[in-house]
């Protein structure tokens, strides 16, 4: 296994690992994510303020492609401050399905979140990953576009 590390002025770094094998060629692609004109990331307080929500699968904990750029930008954000020792990674659901199911997969989804950061460059040590299912909404579940909010990441500082 071979670890590739790239960085360019505008973009932010990306790390990938490729299997190569004796005597053979291996082709490496890397994709690059530019960095956004304005932080989509903010410290605010105890937490690390999103202003794009990180997306998955419709079911499962799989992180979608369009999220990755979110992803690079957290974990460039906690390794660029020492003093964020610790980040509880919060996974949300809305209330539909039973409690059990929400709780597992809003843990599960925290987990694929730290998982990412962890691939990123970010020290396992700073992560911890918590499933609230649909514990803590931020609004009543009335309307799909208040479900969508609730169905969320959230990092919050310890």
């Amino acid at each position: 296994t071979v670890t590739i590390s790239v960085e360019a002025a505008g973009y932010f770094a990306s790390t990938n690992e490729f299997a190569v094998k004796a005597l053979e060629d291996t082709q490496a692609r890397i994709l690059l994510n530019k960095r956004p004109e304005k932080p989509n990331v903010v410290v605010q307080g105890k937490e690390l303020k999103l202003k794009q929500q990180v997306h998955f699968q419709h079911d499962p904990a799989e992180i979608l492609p369009v999220s990755t750029a979110i992803l690079e930008e957290i974990a460039e954000v906690i390794k660029n401050k020492p003093d964020i020792r610790a980040v509880e990674v919060q996974g949300h659901t809305d209330n539909q399905g039973t409690a059990a199911y929400n709780l597992r997969l809003s843990q599960n989804r925290a987990q694929a979140v730290v998982d990412t950061l962890i691939k990123l460059g970010v020290d396992p040590s700073r992560l911890e990953a918590k499933g609230y299912g649909g514990t803590k909404p931020l609004m009543p579940n009335s309307t799909e576009a208040n479900k969508a909010r609730n169905r969320r990441v959230q990092l919050i500082i310890k």
